[in-house]
């Protein structure tokens, strides 16, 4: 009697699970956004080995300087692409295709002038600002990394208006907070 129970819990079982299986894997899914503003700023400071971390002081040294630029986005689209059990295409990461036109970084008083370098997502590069126009930007969340290239003149506070323009005609704009920047 025991086993004709287990049997029939088995058989039951059998059954539930052939229903609850899908017999086609689920398809690989891409999302692609649209940026849609500057989220945030913030600073951060750059130790002797080039690792990153949040600012704990008013002021920084301008080489180790480096402001955190984090988009808003939202989604555009979500495709998917057909795919079997064994033959599985790897699927893209979440991708945002926007053209950078051109960055501007300005100090709101004019008493610091100088170029800045940018890095995107992986700030281990740097490159200069004015080489990025006509680039696209892929990765989402979408960040960007900024530092001046030379010294101010002095130690002083500073407060920058960064401002962004793409190709097809949007320009995101944000105020930082002030800063501390020793030469």
């Amino acid at each position: 009697m025991k086993r004709n129970i287990l049997f029939g819990f088995l058989l039951i079982g059998l059954v539930v699970m052939e229903w609850g299986c899908d017999d086609t894997p689920a398809a690989c899914k891409s999302n692609s956004y649209n940026v849609v503003a500057i989220d945030s700023t913030q600073f951060l400071m750059m130790d002797s080995n080039s690792y990153l971390k949040s600012l704990s002081i008013d002021s920084v040294a301008f080489d180790e300087f480096v402001i955190k630029v984090d988009f808003k986005t939202e989604l555009i689209s979500y495709l998917s692409n057909s795919s079997s059990l064994y033959a599985t295409p790897p699927c893209p990461p979440p991708n945002s295709n926007w053209f950078i036109d051109k960055i501007s970084v300005l100090d709101l008083d004019e008493t610091y002038t100088t170029d800045w370098e940018m890095a995107e997502r992986y700030y281990e590069s740097f490159i200069n600002i004015d080489s990025l126009r006509g680039n696209e930007f892929w990765n989402v969340p979408i960040e960007m990394y900024l530092r001046p290239k030379s010294s101010p003149a002095k130690t002083e506070s500073y407060q920058f208006k960064i401002r962004i323009e793409t190709a097809d005609g949007n320009t995101f704009e944000t105020t930082t907070d002030p800063i501390i920047i020793t030469p």
